[in-house]
């Protein structure tokens, strides 16, 4: 993946393993890009805040990890400006996957029956 600003604005790019590029709206690479990409295709909208677009990028990444085992626990973002690049604080994915229960009103932890 490949992002950021040009004269044209914000462009995003997946490059492949040949070579290949597509510009895209949203992407996502990786073993757990398509659930990513379940998260991104319900809740992208073209004109978000940064912080609606930072929040669904920790949501779409945290699902790309948590339920793969082949992905780290770690979420990584780096905010992209026209001006400027800001990484963010590094965030574990177990404790998002709790916030944003939470946030649901989920209780995801399993209570059998008795």
């Amino acid at each position: 993946m490949v992002a950021g600003y040009d004269k044209k604005g914000p462009q995003i790019f997946k490059v492949d393993s040949e070579g290949d590029r597509c510009q895209l709206k949203v992407c996502s690479v990786g073993s757990g890009s398509l659930n990513a990409y379940g998260i991104l295709d319900n809740h992208y909208k073209p004109k978000m805040t940064d912080e609606e677009a930072r929040k669904l990028g920790l949501r779409a990444i945290m699902h790309a990890t948590y339920r793969d085992s082949g992905s780290g626990g770690v979420c990584n973002l780096c905010h992209i400006t026209p001006t400027e690049k800001i990484r963010l604080p590094p965030m574990d994915v177990s404790k998002l996957w709790y916030e944003f229960a939470d946030e649901l009103g989920k209780d995801i932890v399993y209570n059998p029956v008795e």
